[in-house]
């Protein structure tokens, strides 16, 4: 199962802009890395964020 944990945070928003800028640095690091185009890299990453999981389920 996985664990649940108190919500902790400040209630600080980010901007769409702020949020925008910060997954383009994401995104062109990881080009920069792979060697990929930006189209490409980005298929990759949201081809990830719908499998990766955190934790272990327990049957």
């Amino acid at each position: 199962m996985f664990e649940r944990r108190p919500f902790t945070g400040n209630g600080e928003r980010v901007s769409k802009s702020q949020q925008k800028k910060g997954e383009k640095e994401i995104l062109d690091y990881f080009c920069e890395i792979t060697g990929l185009k930006p189209k490409l890299c980005r298929q990759a990453l949201e081809a990830a964020r719908k499998t990766i999981y955190v934790g272990k389920k327990l049957p």
